[in-house]
């Protein structure tokens, strides 16, 4: 289990912390899932039963994205895995989280207005993690991470995520701290520095 956790306590009470969660370090689960209009709340509780039911887990942690909205709610759920979870549950039985964060998604809110193509792939180096994050419309679609130490090569890499998720093909690639020069089959464009301000 790869996963890191930076917290940031938003109270000032000491035996009640609130704190709003940023998970590093791990790949994200990624499933599809309909529902019925529902206000935020209840629709944070179906999903939330939903995972329980199918998945059989106790306590889901997940977040969630509406792609399409007309008589019913499409979305993309993403899931943290069976064990990284507990560690995650360990800290609820002593704190309130008020808010969980993937920086899968938190990487797109943050360089989204410095991007053109809606459809493109992230490679990022972050702290001693290496994210490969494919995006259709601006919403995530599937992602890989590994350790700065292992050996990869991005673009098999890439190669095989399209094939496995049925994915279209996607030639824009966005690097953030490596550098990879443009060849005939991807076009790279390096993005600035933004790290610090992923904890804030």
């Amino acid at each position: 289990m790869n996963l890191k956790i930076n917290f940031k306590s938003e109270s000032k009470n000491i035996k009640y912390k609130i704190l709003r969660l940023l998970l590093e370090g791990e790949e994200i689960e990624i499933m599809e899932a309909c529902f019925p209009p529902l206000k935020k709340q209840l629709l944070n509780n179906s999903i939330k039963s939903e995972l329980k039911y199918k998945l059989n887990m106790k306590y889901p942690v997940f977040n969630y994205k509406i792609i399409e909205e007309n008589k019913n709610m499409n979305l993309r759920v993403y899931l943290l895995n069976k064990e990284s979870i507990t560690a995650v549950h360990n800290l609820e039985k002593r704190n309130i989280i008020i808010k969980i964060e993937f920086i899968q998604i938190k990487l797109l809110n943050k360089i989204k207005k410095q991007l053109v193509d809606r459809d493109f792939i992230f490679v990022a180096i972050i702290g001693d993690y290496i994210y490969i994050l494919l995006y259709e419309k601006f919403y995530l679609a599937a992602n890989k991470t590994f350790h700065t130490k292992d050996k990869i090569n991005v673009e098999e890499i890439i190669n095989s995520i399209s094939t496995e998720k049925n994915l279209k093909e996607i030639k824009k690639i966005y690097c953030y701290n490596m550098f990879i020069k443009n060849n005939k089959l991807y076009s790279y464009d390096n993005i600035g520095d933004f790290y610090e301000e992923l904890c804030k």
